[in-house]
């Protein structure tokens, strides 16, 4: 049997084994720590998000909406937690890596917000949308002034307690007004 004909054998190199996706993604992103002019998170790493960008536009429109700068103090916060969360929720990070992870971004945002303010800033709470509270975007600009009616007739049909005196009732007696 001449050279020719004979198969080739296969390096050893060929055999090796591949690393493994979890050892691939962490040298990504070490190469994109290493290379960054600043330090950035797994989460900027990872996705074209940039969090603390994407904070500031949802506390901004807040803060717009209210017409009050109070919500913008909370934007490196809500940033930073959302970095945090990012690392260690895998459910958290799968969803911020789809397509429409930035719009998941911003609903997370938009409820830690109304969380921060509720415990912090309760009028300004009291005055956004109950729905900003579940992650929903705020509505036009010319819809605040039926939010701020409903607002003091939530605070007005909180229950008061009287010996004798039926709370439901009055709850709904104050939301019928406020309905009109």
């Amino acid at each position: 049997m001449n050279s020719t004909t004979s198969p080739k054998k296969k390096s050893r190199s060929s055999k090796a084994r591949k690393p493994s996706a979890a050892r691939r993604e962490l040298r990504q992103w070490l190469a994109c720590r290493r290379t960054a002019a600043y330090p950035l998170s797994r989460l900027e790493c990872e996705t074209p998000i940039l969090s603390d960008l994407v904070a500031e536009g949802v506390c901004a429109a807040a803060a717009n909406w209210l017409g009050d700068n109070r919500p913008m103090r909370f934007a490196p916060a809500l940033a930073a937690r959302a970095r945090r969360i990012y690392e260690v929720n895998a459910s958290f990070a799968a969803r911020l890596r789809r397509d429409d992870g930035i719009e998941w971004l911003r609903v997370f945002l938009r409820h830690w917000l109304a969380g921060r303010l509720r415990r912090e800033c309760r009028d300004l709470f009291d005055r956004l949308p109950p729905e900003f509270a579940n992650g929903a975007s705020l509505p036009p600009p010319e819809a605040r002034a039926r939010f701020e009616i409903t607002a003091v007739c939530r605070r007005a049909a909180e229950p008061v307690e009287r010996p004798g005196f039926h709370h439901a009732a009055a709850a709904g007696a104050d939301m019928a007004y406020c309905l009109l």
